[in-house]
């Protein structure tokens, strides 16, 4: 309780002020003599406060203070350099000390004594200074008893501010203690105001992320010691100013422990130099972030209820390490000294070499602003588990050092004993590791440890706003090719100008023409392109003179991404930017359909980096991905309805709204508004009538010529080239979600059903390694044999193999090439996003004369330039399938295009006056009949054009030409000049698959050109501004916008934000033994009962799939979920029985008899399921053997109705299978015409073996067909 005469010092200086006083104070209740000498008090009271008022970015400062005060329960302490000099000038020794109490609660007096008894002063050695109200600032001036040892009383205080001290001022509402003089602090203040962080350079450590392991070996220049990778930690950088590199080049990493409630002490004063017996006086460091975090360094600090606030999860540890950068030269290697020498500490870094004595140069604190210093902060470490750290696996050294053995360290020990037992219990700790973050999502809590880190170490509360606040597409849609232009809105909320940085996708075959820059509705900038390094410094240039400047650059390891930079944005201004770009768009061919796909990308998914072994941001930006983000998208495509006969718009990935109040377009918009960018968007025109042929068009600097061929133009070409066939699939942990590899495991088995005789073939599985099924053999011959291994793979293949390298199985490929005469046929499954597109399409190059790829993409966001480059390179083609698609469909369009005659080795024969510049006149990859194949030339725009121009189509497999076509007159709509950039994109394409012989100066020409951008070129604008000079963007702050990624990414990363780096606190065996129990109860009768029923059928396949996971749960996800099987076993008990080997002999017989008749009640009705048991009962070699139940069930007639005399001198079991393969053939023909793109390869395949045994009569097999169909009418 406050006394009465300071109940409400903010009255007295107000009223004081008014000249009151004595008015005011006579009316207190108290004595004459209290009355006096409580004036006299206050007098002296108010002559202390300040009517100075307190800078905001200290009041920024001390609010943080109060947060790090709550959070760690002690208050943040900061020491002068001065306190540490042996040398006597000093001006003052004061004391600043923040109180966390309302002024008109505050006594003073009370204050002081309470000051005084914890640090165990006299009353002579403490004079108040200066009070200040808002916020409540006290400053103290230490006395010197002695006057030639001016420091020594503040020196004592220093020493006394121990823990137990420390949660003594806590408890007086004490959140600051800052000692040192009036100058010193200054200097503080200006050193805080310095303190900033780096998001940037963020970096989250482990599998994943960024991993690696042994010494990593990037190529960053990180001295001559090794750099490990420190797991389990999340790293927050600090902002250093300058060239990073050139300043600290040849400097090595270290680690620096330190107490949680210390980190801003020794950032704001720095480290003081220790002497240690062992090795001598210098600042202790040590390159191993194990023996950093050993607790006698690094605090371990529980975060309970009450302290846990909006920063941590209450129950949560937290640990703080120092990250620093040290010269060679100053290091003086040491070996440990916690009592580990005979233990291995660190499996990276010997014992005798733990330590790094860093010279101080005599210096009594090394302070990390002095350009001199030997050691340099560059950020803070931070470790959080959900139990103590203690626990983890890499700790078990600090139970088993000496040091704990010995008296001084009894008590620090006895801390830990409670750990240690539950150690020996079994019980285990996690790191919680949550691999994404943004302040603007509430969802992922790491968000948690980013607002306190920049809380604690940043001047100014850290707010990070996301610029972007909108997208926009405007598309229209003509024939063959779509013009979009795409707008993208920021907005600067802050004081303070920002450069945003926005990463992200279009599609890789796209020709971007335009990038204007709007800004404030009142200026617009054009962009030019130039060279990239050259934009790139016209770039830093303005920003550096204190202009605006508008980048953007394409990636050049995969041309499907793309970054812009809007720099310099003033406070309150909004930039609208605009990228136009033309695209071809491509042409589909489903059952009697022909589709136009439109597709716009909106993500980047998370791409693996193989360097890393994890998940890197795209186009080495720091950019973060976030559940949810504060931006949308919006659509508005124009669809020509006359120019390809449209009949109908759909979109397979979102809800679309269309307006068809226009006869000649059809106008498509959402349904819905604040449409997330979490996936592709796709747009399906389908065409009424689609004939194959050839067309011609011209411009005043382009020729196109597109061929479509028939199966005329292809039945010259049936030899059968296709005969080794890989199929290589990505397996992947993404691939386990939405059940994409239970879809694959269905599209394997049409794909083994489909397969010629005699060829050869493999499959070939990937993720961060890849395996052969047949071990080292690229590829083995097709029979029935090799059929049986492969389907007990498919039955049993999860998505088990962590990342996504797929340079490792394809360079394995290309080492070993097919036999002479041979050509291989790969099909590849992915859904994943590499981050070395460019590598991967550049072995498949070299693979091209021999392999073919039909590559598939699966899921929301497959990279569009590694699907579509993978199928380019090696003469191939490509399909995306989006979500929720069966993939056996697509597999078997694909099969059929691979088994297909084609034509191969097309090319143009331009014949006109007027002169070729560049063209794209060859294509050496097949065409197969329905697709559509693009020439382009470009033209000399100064000479006339030529009305006797003629385009001549050539093949290989014909001697005349394919098709002739007369081009009389240029287009009408010249002004678009949409051929000639598609013109300047082919050909940019064609030299970019040439680049071993293709000079860079050649892209950079054409491009600069035709005005369209190219991985070495980029788009940038320059907006001059008046007034201004080098210092008008030196605030300005990086903003990169976070992105959102599919909600496949989003699904894995909510299953793993709890990760256990070493071992698990779950019941790991527990949940194993239940996976097990379930699967192998589903699986009984698996054979039989389960055939029962459709409904059956389908939990039959449910169980294979629950099964095969089961024997990889434990190593994908060391989770369990206990008990939360034992409802469903007990479900499941009540349909099959759990003891099935206790039945006798005759009851064995009697549900064997049972479920022979019921496997044949129960064919499927159900034109698509009916599709599927056939291909399951399809032998390898192309026929079907039915039983007489099965014949019976399926027609409604025996097997002899069926008999013909044609097949009287052919083996009886001969005769049955031939009778059974055309009777297949014949019902999927009658019930199953909508799904006949499921069937065609392997009907195809048994009518080819039932003509071989019938001596290749044609006419034979013909009059059977005929006869089999009359029966079944």
């Amino acid at each position: 309780m406050a006394s009465r005469r300071s109940r409400d010092i903010t009255d007295r200086v107000r009223r004081m002020e008014r000249g009151g006083f004595q008015e005011q104070t006579s009316s207190l209740a108290s004595t004459p003599s209290e009355s006096t000498s409580n004036a006299t008090s206050d007098q002296n009271l108010i002559r202390l406060v300040s009517n100075e008022d307190v800078p905001k970015e200290s009041i920024a400062f001390y609010d943080n203070c109060k947060r790090y005060s709550q959070l760690t329960q002690k208050p943040l302490v900061s020491v002068a350099d001065d306190i540490f000099s042996d040398k006597n000038e000093c001006v003052s020794s004061t004391i600043m000390v923040g109180v966390d109490t309302k002024p008109e609660n505050f006594d003073l007096d009370e204050f002081l004594e309470n000051f005084k008894r914890i640090l165990k002063l006299n009353r002579n050695e403490i004079q108040p200074v200066s009070i200040n109200l808002k916020p409540l600032l006290i400053e103290l001036k230490l006395k010197q008893q002695q006057q030639d040892h001016k420091l020594s009383t503040i020196k004592m205080v220093y020493s006394k501010l121990t823990d137990e001290t420390l949660k003594d001022f806590h408890s007086i509402n004490v959140f600051v203690l800052i000692l040192g003089s009036s100058t010193s602090l200054d200097k503080l203040q200006k050193l805080r105001n310095q303190i900033t962080m780096d998001s940037r350079y963020n970096r989250i450590y482990g599998p994943n992320h960024a991993f690696w392991q042994g010494p990593n070996k990037d190529g960053r220049d990180r001295g001559n010691k090794p750099y490990y990778c420190p797991v389990g930690w999340k790293r927050y950088s600090f902002f250093i100013p300058g060239n990073f590199d050139e300043k600290f080049k040849g400097w090595c990493i270290c680690y620096h422990g330190t107490k949680f409630d210390r980190g801003l002490s020794i950032l704001l004063s720095g480290l003081k130099p220790a002497n240690v017996i062992a090795h001598g006086v210098g600042i202790y460091t040590t390159p191993s972030i194990i023996y950093a975090s050993h607790p006698r360094y690094a605090d371990v600090k529980y975060i309970d209820s009450n302290a846990g606030l909006q920063f941590f999860k209450s129950g949560h540890y937290v640990q703080f390490v120092l990250e620093c950068r040290v010269h060679p030269k100053d290091i003086r290697v040491a070996s440990e000294t916690l009592g580990a020498a005979q233990l291995q500490i660190d499996p990276n870094i010997n014992c005798s070499e733990i330590e790094w004595v860093v010279n101080n140069y005599g210096k009594d604190l090394v302070d990390f602003n002095d350009p001199e210093a030997s050691i340099v902060c560059t950020g803070v470490m931070l470790r959080i588990t959900d139990r103590h750290p203690a626990l983890l696996a890499e700790s078990d050294w600090w139970f088993t050092s000496k040091l704990r053995k010995m008296p001084d360290w009894e008590g620090f020990y006895n801390k830990l004993l409670p750990f240690e037992e539950q150690r020996q219990a079994g019980m285990s700790c996690n790191v919680i590791f949550i691999p994404v973050e943004t302040l603007l999502s509430t969802i992922f809590k790491m968000d948690t440890l980013l607002k306190v880190s920049e809380n604690i170490f940043s001047s100014e509360l850290f707010k990070e706003l996301v610029p972007l606040k909108e997208v926009s597409i405007d598309a229209r849609i003509h024939s063959f090719a779509a013009d979009v232009t795409i707008t993208q809105v920021f907005q600067n909320d802050e004081s303070i100008p920002i450069e945003a940085v926005y990463c992200f996708p279009i599609e890789e075959n796209a020709a971007i023409y335009a990038f204007i820059a709007h800004i404030d509705n009142e200026r617009e900038i054009i962009a030019e392109i130039k060279e990239t390094k050259v934009a790139q410094q016209e770039y830093s240039e303005a920003l550096a003179h204190g202009h605006g400047a508008y980048l953007l650059e394409q990636n050049e390891a995969s041309n499907d991404i793309f970054v812009i930079s809007v720099g310099a944005l003033k406070p309150k201004s909004k930039c609208c930017i605009t990228i136009s770009y033309v695209s071809e768009l491509d042409l589909l061919h489903g059952n009697e359909k022909s589709i136009i796909r439109f597709v716009i990308p909106t993500t980047i998914s998370p791409r693996y980096s193989p360097n890393q072994k994890g998940i890197s941001s795209p186009d080495g930006t720091q950019v973060q991905y976030a559940e949810s983000v504060p931006y949308t998208i919006d659509l508005q495509c124009h669809v020509n309805k006359l120019e390809q006969n449209v009949t109908s718009v759909s979109s397979p990935s979102h809800s679309i709204k269309i307006d068809i109040s226009n006869p000649d377009i059809f106008l498509i918009h959402f349904s819905q508004q604040r449409v997330q960018l979490d996936r592709d968007i796709i747009i399906d025109v389908e065409l009424s009538q689609f004939k194959p042929n050839t067309i011609a068009a011209i411009e005043k600097g382009a020729l196109m010529v597109s061929f479509m061929p028939n199966e005329q133009d292809c039945q010259q070409n049936m030899s059968d080239i296709g005969n080794e066939f890989l199929f290589i699939i990505d397996c992947s942990g993404s691939m386990q979600d939405e059940n994409k590899i239970g879809l694959v495991r269905k599209a394997m088995i049409l794909f083994l059903k489909s397969l010629p005789v005699n060829c050869y073939f493999n499959i070939i599985r990937f993720g961060s390694s890849f395996l052969s099924l047949f071990d080292k053999k690229v590829s083995v011959p097709y029979n029935q044999k090799t059929m049986d291994q492969v389907e007990s793979l498919i039955k049993n293949m999860t998505a088990d193999l962590g990342g996504t390298e797929l340079l490792a199985p394809l360079t394995w490929l290309m080492n070993n090439k097919p036999n002479e005469g041979r050509m291989r046929q790969i099909f590849l499954l992915t859904d994943g996003e590499i981050s070395n597109v460019d590598l991967v399409i550049k072995i498949c190059e070299q693979m091209a004369a021999y392999t073919r790829i039909f590559s598939f993409g699966l899921g929301y966001a497959p990279s569009h330039a590694l699907v579509k480059g993978l199928a380019r390179a090696t003469n191939g083609h490509f399909t995306f399938i989006p979500p929720n698609t069966n993939v056996d469909i697509h597999v078997a369009e694909q099969l059929t295009r691979a088994l297909r005659p084609n034509l191969t080795n097309m090319s143009i024969k331009w014949k006109t006056n007027q002169t070729i510049l560049f063209d794209v006149s060859e294509r050496s990859s097949p065409v197969f009949i329905g697709d559509r194949l693009l020439f382009y030339a470009l033209l000399d725009e100064s000479t006339p054009f030529d009305d006797k121009t003629t385009v001549e189509l050539l093949s290989k497999e014909h001697e005349e030409p394919i098709s002739v076509v007369s081009i009389q007159h240029p287009m009408s709509n010249c002004s678009s000049q949409m051929i000639t950039r598609l013109a300047a994109k082919a050909v940019l394409r064609e030299l970019q698959s040439t680049w071993k012989t293709t000079s860079k100066k050649l892209f950079i020409d054409l491009s600069i050109k035709y005005g369209i951008l190219c991985p070495y070129t980029a788009f940038i604008g320059v907006e001059k501004r008046l007034d201004v000079d080098s210092e008008s963007n030196a605030n300005m702050k990086l903003r990169e916008v976070s992105i959102m990624p599919t909600p496949t990414y989003i699904k894995l990363q909510r299953q793993s934000q709890s990760y256990g780096f070493t071992s698990t606190s779950f019941e790991s065996g527990s949940c194993q033994a239940d996976m097990d129990d379930l699967g192998s109860l589903m699986q009984y009768t698996i054979d039989g009962a389960l055939e029962r029923s459709e409904n059956i059928s389908s939990l039959s396949a449910k169980a294979a799939d629950l099964q095969c996971q089961s024997g990889s749960f434990r190593k994908r996800t060391g989770m369990s979920s206990g008990s939360v099987f034992l409802p469903l076993t007990g479900f499941i008990s009540s349909i099959f029985s759990k003891k099935p080997m206790n039945y006798g002999a005759r009851e064995k017989s009697t549900i064997d008899h049972w479920l022979q008749q019921d496997l044949a009640v129960n064919w499927p009705t159900d034109e698509r399921q009916l599709v599927e048991r056939f291909i399951e009962k399809q032998q390898y070699d192309g026929l079907w053997t039915l039983t007489e139940d099965d014949v019976k069930k399926l027609t409604n007639k025996s097997l002899a109705d069926f008999a013909s005399s044609l097949l009287n001198k052919i083996e009886k079991n001969t005769q049955h299978m031939i009778i059974t393969t055309i009777l297949t053939i014949v019902i999927l023909e009658k019930c199953c015409v909508s799904s006949k793109t499921l069937w065609q390869i392997l009907a195809n395949k048994g009518r080819k073996r039932v003509v071989e045994l019938l001596g290749g009569n044609q006419t034979i097999f013909e009059q059977l067909m005929e006869h089999t169909r009359h029966q079944i009418i």
